[in-house]
C-alpha cells in the first residue's frame, strides 16, 4: 500500500492495489515523507470512501480520542447488528473532542429529549451508556451524564442518515439560518461538506430541543457575557438567527441556548474562511 499524504504521525492517505483512496489508522505510520509503501501490518485501521472525510478536522482531533470512537462504533456495529458509514466515527469523535472543551467552559446540555430517545431507542441509549462508560475511562474526562442523549444520536443518526423525522422538518429553517450566516460575513459555505454537516446537525437538535421545551439552562452567566464580548460579530449572527426562530416557530432562546449558537457558528465560519 502506498501512502500518498500524512495527516498526522499516525493517521495518513494511502492508495491500495487496486488504486483506490483510504485512510489508514496505525502508529507511526505517518513520521516518513511521502510517497512511500506501508507494510499492511502496520496499519491498524483503514477507511474507504474518502470523501467524506475533513481532513483538517482529522489533524485537529487527538488520535487517542478517535481510537475511542472506533471502539465504540465497532462495538455498536456488533451490539445493534448494523452497519455504520465510515464519517460516522468522524463525527463521534468531533462530539467527544468537542464534548471535552465545553466540559472545560461548563456548558452542559441537559438531557434534551432523552425520555423520547429511551422509549423510541432503547437499544442505541443503552449503547451510548456504554459509550459514556468508555469515554470517562479511556480518555480521563469526567463528562457529565448529559452527553449520553448526543451519544445516542449520533448511533441513531449513524445507521438512518436518509431516514426523515416525521414530526417536523427543520431544513427550511436550517438553510435560512446559513443564508443568514453567509449573507453577515460575505462568504460562500459549501453544504455538502462535514463542516457543514457537522453545524446542520447541531442546529437541528438545538430547534428540537426547544420545540420539545428543553432548552439549555445553567448558572454559569458569566461565561456568556465574556464570550459575546470576544466573539461580538458572531453574537449579532447569532441574534439574528434567534430573531428567524421567534418569527418561524415561535421559539426564544435562552441565554445559554444562544451561547451554544455562537460556538457553532464560530467553528463553521473559522473552518470556512480558513480553506
Amino acid at each position: 500500500m502506498k501512502v500518498i499524504k500524512n495527516i498526522n504521525n499516525n493517521i495518513s492517505i494511502c492508495i491500495d492495489d487496486n488504486g483506490r483512496e483510504l485512510i489508514a489508522f496505525g502508529k507511526g505510520i505517518g513520521f516518513i515523507k511521502p510517497p512511500y509503501e506501508i507494510s499492511l501490518s502496520q496499519i491498524n485501521r483503514t477507511f474507504y470512501n474518502v470523501k467524506d472525510f475533513d481532513y483538517g478536522i482529522l489533524k485537529e482531533i487527538p488520535t487517542e480520542v478517535i481510537n475511542v470512537a472506533i471502539r465504540i462504533i465497532d462495538h455498536a456495529s456488533v451490539t445493534l447488528d448494523t452497519v455504520f458509514k465510515a464519517s460516522t466515527i468522524l463525527a463521534l469523535a468531533d462530539h467527544i473532542h468537542f464534548a471535552i472543551k465545553r466540559k472545560d467552559l461548563h456548558i452542559s446540555l441537559d438531557t434534551p429529549m432523552f425520555e423520547d430517545m429511551r422509549q423510541l431507542y432503547p437499544c442505541e441509549v443503552k449503547e451510548a451508556n456504554y459509550a459514556f462508560q468508555i469515554i470517562n475511562k479511556e480518555l480521563k474526562c469526567d463528562l457529565p451524564k448529559s452527553e449520553i442523549p448526543t451519544l445516542a444520536l449520533h448511533l441513531i443518526n449513524g445507521k438512518s442518515l436518509t431516514e426523515k423525522d416525521v414530526r417536523f422538518d427543520s431544513s427550511q429553517i436550517i438553510d435560512e439560518a446559513i443564508d443568514i450566516i453567509e449573507n453577515h460575513f460575505s462568504i460562500t459555505i459549501d453544504r455538502n461538506n462535514f463542516n457543514c454537516s457537522r453545524f446542520v446537525t447541531h442546529f437541528d437538535y438545538l430547534i428540537r430541543r426547544c420545540l420539545n421545551n428543553e432548552q439549555i439552562t445553567s448558572k454559569n452567566i458569566n461565561i456568556y457575557k465574556l464570550t459575546i464580548d470576544k466573539y461580538e460579530n458572531v453574537y449579532k449572527v447569532a441574534m439574528k438567527i434567534g430573531r428567524l426562530l421567534r418569527i418561524k416557530l415561535n421559539i426564544t432562546l435562552t441565554d445559554e441556548e444562544i451561547l451554544y449558537l455562537i460556538l457553532h457558528i464560530n467553528r463553521l465560519c473559522v473552518r470556512e474562511e480558513n480553506k
